[in-house]
């Protein structure tokens, strides 16, 4: 990914190139985020398919865990759910806190 920087403002007359071999990622919950399980709460690197997640509604069997960046994952189930991490209530898709 290239990102070009206009330079004008500044007072130069071209424009700075940023490139990057990772996309700027941000969904997913990061390493080291505690979710809620029946085993009690667990960091996420630490799941696996099969476990069972303590979700809004209710108890739900973990499908799949995926890690679209370094560092960071999504949690897999039957529909979209609500997971308890670190004490929040959010997204197990994109990590981003659940406003009821």
């Amino acid at each position: 990914m290239t990102i070009q920087l206009p330079l004008r403002k500044a007072g130069f007359d071209s424009a700075l190139a940023v490139t990057s071999d990772h996309p700027a990622f941000h969904e997913g919950l990061s390493a080291g985020t505690e979710v809620l399980t029946a085993d009690g709460a667990l960091p996420i690197e630490f799941l696996s398919p099969g476990d069972r997640v303590i979700t809004r509604s209710g108890m739900k069997v973990l499908r799949g865990v995926d890690t679209p960046a370094p560092k960071r994952f999504v949690l897999g189930f039957d529909g979209d759910e609500v997971i308890y991490a670190d004490g929040l209530q959010v997204s197990a898709r994109t990590g981003q806190p659940y406003l009821h």
